[in-house]
């Protein structure tokens, strides 16, 4: 049995966009965003809608406010991810 997928294209790598990584962070340190939240001086709210990346941008101060609460720099936070389509799969014989 063979596997085959396709490779990234120019065009697919289009599609990158800055995410956050918060969320990750959080669960990893086994943090809550109240916890995060009342150690760094900024609402809940806030903190969850940056977590779940429902903000399209982020103040720096809010940025800030995190990384040097959780000791991570702000490229810990925020990176680069390309958005793919599902990949191409051929399952032969």
């Amino acid at each position: 049995m063979r596997v085959n997928a396709g490779s990234i294209s120019t065009k697919q790598k289009e599609g990158k966009k800055i995410q956050n990584t918060l969320e990750t962070v959080l669960r990893n340190r086994k943090m809550t965003y109240d916890e995060l939240a009342k150690q760094c001086g900024m609402t809940y709210n806030g903190i969850a809608k940056i977590a779940k990346q429902q903000n399209r941008s982020i103040q720096y101060a809010s940025v800030e406010k995190i990384t040097k609460t959780l000791n991570i720099t702000a490229n810990d936070l925020l990176g680069y991810f390309y958005s793919l389509p599902e990949p191409q799969i051929e399952i032969t014989d």
